[in-house]
Formats: C-alpha cells, sequence, structure tokens
C-alpha cells in the first residue's frame, strides 16, 4: 500500500538499498490513510482523495520524485479486480466506471444502508454484538 521514496542525489550504486529506510520520505501512513478513509462509512470519496493529497504534500514537501511516486501510489492503490471486465464487454474500458471502483467495494464491504429511522437501533445491535464478542463484561442484562 505505501512507498517509500529515495532521491537520487543520495543513491549510491554499489549499494543500490543503503538508504532505503533512513533517507527516504514515507507514504505509508498517507496509504494506510486513504485506505482506512475509504473504509469508513460515510465518507465521501472526495474527502477520501483530498486527505491522501493533504498527507503526501505533507510528506513530499515539494519534492517531485516523491509527488510522483505518491501519484502512483494513489493511482495503483485499489485492488485488482480480476472480475472487472464481464465477458461480452472484455475489450471495453470505461474510465468513469472504474474511477471508483476501490472505493464503492470498500464501502459495499463494511457498510449498511438502514433507513433513518432505523439508524440508532442498528448501530445499538452492532454495538451490542461487538461488547458481547470482545469485551462481554461491560454488557448488563439487557445488553
Amino acid at each position: 500500500a505505501g512507498l517509500n521514496v529515495l532521491s537520487m542525489k543520495d543513491f549510491d550504486p554499489s549499494n543500490p538499498y543503503a538508504g532505503m529506510n533512513q533517507l527516504g520520505k514515507n507514504l505509508n501512513k498517507c496509504c494506510l490513510e486513504r485506505d482506512i478513509c475509504k473504509q469508513t462509512c460515510g465518507m465521501t470519496a472526495k474527502e477520501c482523495h483530498e486527505s491522501y493529497q493533504k498527507c503526501q504534500q505533507k510528506v513530499c514537501k515539494g519534492d517531485q520524485n516523491c509527488q510522483l511516486q505518491a501519484m502512483v501510489a494513489d493511482f495503483t492503490g485499489d485492488p485488482y479486480d480480476e472480475n472487472q471486465f464481464d465477458s461480452e464487454n472484455k475489450d471495453k474500458f470505461d474510465p468513469l466506471e472504474s474511477k471508483c471502483r476501490g472505493y464503492n467495494k470498500a464501502q459495499e464491504a463494511v457498510c449498511q444502508c438502514v433507513p433513518k429511522a432505523e439508524v440508532q437501533d442498528a448501530n445499538e445491535r452492532k454495538l451490542k454484538s461487538f461488547y458481547k464478542k470482545f469485551n462481554p463484561e461491560k454488557l448488563d442484562s439487557k445488553g
């Protein structure tokens, strides 16, 4: 998910991996935050993208190599979907359809849409289920 970005001025051809952890700018935090954002119910794709952009700008501090790597990480941040093309449209690619595919899949995997009137009950059921599994001593006779 993340990338270490190295500047060529610090590159030693006789030991290409030498400065990887010390000298590189680490975008892992930005990538992880982006992935968590996509999996947070109610967050929009725009909010996740803007948050990622702010993070990479803070990490890269104007370094063009770092910014390029951050852009590539953003493009390739979605998992590969081997079922993205059905048998009838194997050769067609719709960039608009694929634009938010990763975000939509993440939201579908973790979010459950309920009518507004049922939100509180749904949240209470989820919390009770969570506490029953991970901290049952916190539940009383009512749950």
